[in-house]
């Protein structure tokens, strides 16, 4: 599951600061992906904020805003933002746009010089994905807490334009399951004990304020990969060793192939051949993987085994481990 540091993620315990030191602690715990807040200051800047609480609900001009906060925390700007994502060329940008139209603003980040090809734009409203894409902006998801229309044209829109994923508040997690071809992120998720359930639901990513990369599960970079796996790899202990953490499998099944065993340093290991009848069939669980880990699982298989393509009992698609003599 996609760990996303929210707000930029806290700082010493304090949430909310969009701050150059939230991003910095954030990426020293291993996140690479970064939600950002967006407003317009006064002065016609670009501030990373959530809103103006703290200057009574009106905007300050950037300079204002940096001077509240010296000594404490930098609040980011665009040009800020821009310089840091330089310096970090693997970190991941997810916009939050506090303002009626977010189109300006993104006009603004861009000539800052914010690398479009590594921000996700979170929508509001189906309607503003195209418009955005012709900003350049290849990469958008949409987010449900403006939404107004209705579940069929939010399903319509998902199937057809295949956003990177669809974002909705932790207590709509279920509305979430009726969608398909988009991965599902929830917020904001501060309790370890919340990720299973959610899990379960298919939710992939989550926005949060304390959790980190490499614990209770959550990634850095998306767990896109599906693998199907019917043997040593659903051992939380192998999957701990392999992978380096223990990974929550969703049960399916495939059809036209046989389960046997496969001989490999004087041990005997589960595999599977093809056998075109739909009648036999083997059950398993399917795997998220990032990328990295799906190295590490191929590694592990060895060269006895070949990572295909197969269609599984619930109609997806998913990596499949078989003997590498039948292909």
């Amino acid at each position: 599951m996609l760990a996303i540091a929210h707000a930029g993620g806290a700082l010493n315990g304090r949430p909310y600061t969009n701050s150059l030191e939230a991003l910095d602690a954030s990426y020293a715990r291993g996140f690479r992906w970064f939600e950002l807040d967006f407003k317009r200051c006064s002065d016609g800047a670009i501030g990373c904020r959530h809103d103006w609480k703290d200057f009574s609900g009106r905007a300050p001009s950037l300079e204002a805003l940096k001077q509240r906060f010296a000594g404490v925390y930098t609040p980011l700007c665009a040009t800020s933002l821009s310089a840091w994502m330089a310096a970090h060329p693997d970190a991941v940008l997810v916009t939050d746009v506090k303002e009626d139209d977010q189109l300006p603003v993104l006009r603004d980040l861009l000539a800052a010089g914010v690398p479009p090809g590594r921000t996700v734009v979170q929508l509001f409203d189906p309607q503003e994905d195209e418009p955005v894409a012709a900003l350049g902006f290849p990469r958008r998801s949409i987010i449900l807490y403006r939404y107004q229309g209705t579940s069929r044209a939010l399903r319509a829109f998902v199937d057809a334009a295949r956003p990177v994923a669809v974002a909705a508040a932790q207590g709509e997690a279920r509305r979430l399951s009726r969608l398909r071809g988009a991965a599902r992120w929830v917020y904001t998720v501060n309790a370890p004990d919340a990720l299973a359930g959610l899990a379960a639901r298919g939710v992939s990513g989550v926005f949060t304020d304390d959790l980190g990369p490499g614990r209770d599960g959550l990634t850095a970079v998306p767990a896109d990969q599906a693998l199907f796996v019917y043997g040593t790899l659903r051992d939380p202990d192998v999957q701990r060793r392999v992978l380096g953490r223990c990974v929550e499998g969703t049960p399916d099944g495939i059809a036209g192939y046989a389960r046997g065993l496969l001989a490999q340093e004087g041990e005997s290991y589960p595999m599977v051949t093809p056998t075109g009848a739909p009648s036999d069939k083997v059950g398993g669980v399917v795997l998220s993987l990032t990328n990295e880990e799906l190295a590490l699982a191929d590694a592990y298989e060895g060269a006895e085994y070949a990572r295909v393509r197969t269609a599984l009992a619930s109609g997806a698609e998913a990596w499949l481990y078989i003997c590498a003599k039948e292909t």
